[in-house]
């Protein structure tokens, strides 16, 4: 697939490569992906890409990308590198075949790996087709599984693909744990672009964990209490409000609606009984938004669930 690949960054990637294997290190995530304790290999996994979201290595890495994409897009927004991070025998990270476009908007895709793949991560079809009717109908009939390529990666490999282009992230069939990230890139009339990185501690990275680790069981706690998700949200709210300040809160946060979405998508696959209900991954993504990030995501998934809640996020966390 010629036509997407778009630059080999082998040399740039190293920081981010060092503080990724430091990460795995420290929590212990170079074993295998085991269904029985999912849960919180999940939780570690959430953490380590937040971490890697915001911290100094990747911005420096988004400066130098921005600018390489000067070369190719006159006038361009971006999201914010979103780390991809698939265990060895990793089932909840193999994902479907799907295209990235949204709306009308023209959308282009840049994914870069950070790490050595040592299986085939990328299946992508040969061509791209705009016609969301006929993309849909091509991946719910398995043609896009029939008619796809699988990518061989080397560390440092980019590739560049237009949001139309139907593709899938691989099964991780290999002894290692692989991450990538990307990033989208859109027309600047949408006026996308997020907002500069808050300060960052570096030395509360790891600290900042057990406050985390201990949020999201107290989270399932109050999930079973035999209240109104509303009165659940108030007294997560206050808890959450009298602890100690977190430097980095908006790691946490981030980390927290990545964990809300990884569970809801677990869902469905055959794991061993959940310790969370259908109200834990709410609370999540309410806690993601009172650590005080504004996680558009986590918002919709709550008033998608229940619309009567949208007065009470309004007061709450004054937006509109």
């Amino acid at each position: 697939m010629k036509n997407i690949f778009f630059n080999n960054f082998f040399e740039i990637i190293k920081p981010i490569e060092n503080k990724y294997t430091n990460l795995l290190n420290i929590f212990k995530l170079n074993e295998k992906w085991k269904s029985e304790i999912f849960f919180e290999l999940e939780i570690k996994k959430s953490y380590i890409k937040s971490i890697l979201r915001y911290c100094p290595e990747t911005n420096h890495f988004q400066e130098i990308i921005n600018e390489t994409l000067k070369k190719r897009f006159n006038d361009f927004e971006y999201t914010q590198l979103y780390p991809l991070l698939h265990l060895s025998n990793d089932k909840i990270e193999a994902g479907d075949f799907h295209y990235d476009q949204g709306g009308d908007q023209e959308v282009h895709t840049l994914w870069i790996a950070i790490s050595d793949y040592n299986y085939k991560g990328l299946a992508v079809m040969p061509f791209h087709i705009k016609n969301k009717f006929f993309s849909k109908l091509i991946i719910k009939s398995g043609i896009a599984k029939v008619l796809s390529r699988n990518l061989s990666i080397r560390k440092g490999d980019t590739f560049l693909w237009p949001g139309s282009l139907i593709h899938a992230g691989n099964f991780n069939n290999s002894e290692l744990p692989s991450i990538a990230m990307q990033m989208r890139i859109i027309n600047k009339k949408y006026n996308i672009k997020y907002k500069k990185n808050k300060n960052y501690s570096e030395e509360n990275e790891i600290k900042d964990f057990a406050y985390f680790h201990n949020l999201i069981y107290s989270i399932l706690e109050i999930s079973t209490e035999n209240s109104s998700l509303e009165e659940k949200f108030k007294k997560l709210n206050y808890n959450i409000k009298n602890k100690k300040k977190i430097e980095n809160n908006h790691v946490l946060s981030f980390a927290l609606s990545i964990l809300s979405q990884r569970l809801i998508f677990s869902k469905k696959f055959e794991l061993p009984k959940p310790i969370f209900n259908e109200s834990s991954f709410l609370m999540l993504d309410f806690a993601s938004l009172a650590l005080g990030s504004y996680n558009s995501i986590s918002i919709k998934r709550i008033i998608n669930y229940d619309n009567s809640l949208r007065s009470f996020l309004s007061k709450t966390f004054n937006f509109h």
